[in-house]
C-alpha cells in the first residue's frame, strides 16, 4: 500500500511537469508564430480599458487549487489504472 501511495505521488508530480511542459510549449509556439495586422492594429483602441493591471490579478488561492486538483488527479488516475491492471492480471 504504502509503495503504491508512493508511485501514485510521483505520477502526480509528472502530470504536473507534463502540464507546465504543454503551456510553455504553446506559449512559445503561440509567441513565434504572432504576426501583427498593422492595417486593422487601432481598430479596437476604442474597447480598450483606461486603466491596465500588470501582473497576475485573480486570487494566489486559485493558482494553488489548480495545482492541487491536477495533483490528486494524476494520483487518482494512477491508481485507477493500478487496480484495472490488477483486475485484468487475475
Amino acid at each position: 500500500m504504502k509503495r503504491t501511495v508512493i508511485q501514485a505521488a510521483v505520477f502526480g508530480v509528472c502530470v504536473l511537469v507534463m502540464y507546465f511542459a504543454v503551456q510553455i510549449g504553446i506559449g512559445m509556439y503561440l509567441t513565434m508564430t504572432y504576426v501583427p495586422d498593422v492595417v486593422k492594429q487601432y481598430e479596437t483602441a476604442g474597447q480598450l480599458q483606461s486603466q491596465v493591471s500588470f501582473g497576475y490579478t485573480t486570487g494566489s488561492l486559485n493558482g494553488i487549487w489548480e495545482l492541487v486538483l491536477l495533483f490528486i488527479a494524476g494520483m487518482a488516475l494512477f491508481t485507477m489504472g493500478k487496480l484495472v491492471y490488477m483486475k485484468l492480471r487475475k
